[in-house]
């Protein structure tokens, strides 16, 4: 996917995840967002329809329509797909990731995880910087990702 953005004078390469991250900061630079209960911190979007329960911490973050981060959760530099769900206390780490895309490698990059539309995080689940969750996956509860989930995978512990 390649696409552009206007920000501030500027022109954005959009076409990889962490450039909608990168991008999404540079427009809110200096905006405010609240949701009552929640700390959000840096750029954070939160599209209409999506929930962020009491406690959780969203910090550069990109959730999209009918998502639900639940109570005590904390994602990082993370895109939430849209009628996903992050269980209560689950954590998306944040930092800097190697991505592969389309086979090229790219270190360094600020990515902490992805999670796509209508995936499902149960309580616990630890998202480790860089990590996928493809569309439709389950997590169950207690479970650490450190790489990518298909979609439609079924992840348990143990």
């Amino acid at each position: 996917m390649k696409a552009v953005v206007l920000a501030a004078g500027e022109w954005l390469n959009v076409g990889r995840l962490w450039e909608v991250l990168e991008a999404t900061k540079r427009l809110l630079d200096g905006l405010e967002t609240r949701i009552d209960g929640a700390t959000l911190e840096g750029s954070v979007v939160v599209e209409d329809g999506a929930d962020v329960g009491p406690n959780a911490v969203v910090s550069n973050a990109v959730v999209l329509s009918d998502a639900t981060i639940e109570a005590g959760a904390v994602i990082k530099d993370c895109i939430v797909g849209e009628n996903a769900t992050v269980g209560p206390n689950s954590t998306v780490v944040g930092g800097p990731a190697r991505a592969i895309v389309e086979e090229e490698v790219h270190q360094g990059v600020r990515l902490g995880g992805v999670i796509g539309d209508n995936a499902t995080l149960g309580g616990g689940v630890v998202i480790d910087s860089g990590a996928v969750v493809g569309d439709d996956a389950t997590v169950e509860s207690g479970v650490t990702l450190a790489d990518r989930v298909p979609p439609n995978a079924e992840v348990r512990r143990g």
